[in-house]
């Protein structure tokens, strides 16, 4: 809890010392007087990326389990987790939403209000809103070249498991795969950023299309026998839990996964070490709740 405010008062730093003309090195991101903060991330995606777990692990707490000093803190982490100024923020509130819909009523309040702070600032802020919150939404997706470049490698990565069904092509191996066919000309591998600063242009930026390129069919049913006996042990720590506070501990941290797993669709892959550091925290707490042992809230 501490590290993720450290890194969040970090990114807001950031972003107010560039109103004043003062550009931290490693926020490479700019928009006429401000910077996009990336805290200590390489981007400003990865860093609301890196903050999603833990910011709607408390946004889910505080909804159904409202502990005592816990609302200031929720505030700050999404204040926090706004100031990624990234267009996956819009994504994950409104997945959130679509998983919290039996909740909907305790949610209204908090709808309203933030729909309100939009609309009363949009006319001020419009240049911000525009190129990094709704910047997919403005240019209808595939015309963003962001979008377009993620599309591109998500549609590969098919196109990988297509050629190679069974085992895949090896973890890690999928970027450099896309770049040797399309360096050999392989017209249906669809064309990467012309300059080719980087290989990240070949990095698949999807888990699930990933996991099908790298390691086939057999690697998705590891996977997903690896996924049913995590989330089974899980609801089983629900079910045995004695204290209320335990419970809704439990549910929000799976909450905060399945919402991770669901955002890392857009433009992730599976080496982000977030992923696997969330599920190594989810199976933790379940097995010291077995274990007939107190969870702590933090």
């Amino acid at each position: 809890i501490y590290s993720f405010f450290a890194v969040g008062a970090y990114a807001c730093i950031q972003l107010i010392l560039s109103f004043f003309g003062i550009n931290d090195p490693f926020a490479n991101q700019k928009l006429s007087f401000m910077v996009r903060p990336n805290a200590f991330a390489y981007e400003p995606s990865f860093y609301a990326l890196f903050m999603v777990p833990m910011v709607f692990y408390f946004n889910n707490l505080y909804l159904i389990y409202k502990a005592r000093g816990v609302g200031f803190r929720v505030l700050l982490l999404n204040i926090f987790y706004l100031a990624s100024t990234s267009t996956g923020t819009v994504f994950a509130y409104i997945i959130y939403l679509m998983m919290s819909i039996s909740k909907i009523q305790r949610l209204l309040p908090y709808i309203v209000l933030v729909l309100l702070l939009i609309i009363l600032s949009y006319p001020f802020f419009s240049d911000i809103y525009d190129t990094f919150f709704f910047k997919f939404f403005r240019w209808d997706f595939y015309n963003h070249w962001s979008f377009r470049e993620r599309w591109g490698q998500i549609v590969n990565s098919y196109f990988v498991f297509k050629d190679n069904p069974i085992f895949g092509v090896g973890l890690g191996g999928v970027g450099m795969y896309i770049f040797e066919r399309y360096s050999q000309g392989q017209d249906y591998y669809l064309r990467a950023s012309e300059t080719l600063l980087t290989f990240k242009s070949f990095d698949p930026m999807n888990v699930t299309t990933e996991i099908l390129a790298s390691q086939g069919v057999f690697g998705v049913v590891c996977y997903l026998i690896f996924l049913l006996f995590l989330f089974g042990k899980v609801k089983y720590a629900i079910k045995r839990a004695q204290l209320n506070e335990e419970k809704a501990m439990l549910k929000s941290l799976l909450v905060a996964t399945v919402l991770m797993l669901v955002v890392l669709q857009f433009n992730q892959g599976v080496f982000r070490t977030y992923i696997w550091v969330q599920m190594a925290v989810l199976y933790s707490a379940s097995m010291h709740v077995l274990s007939g042992r107190r969870l702590s809230l933090w």
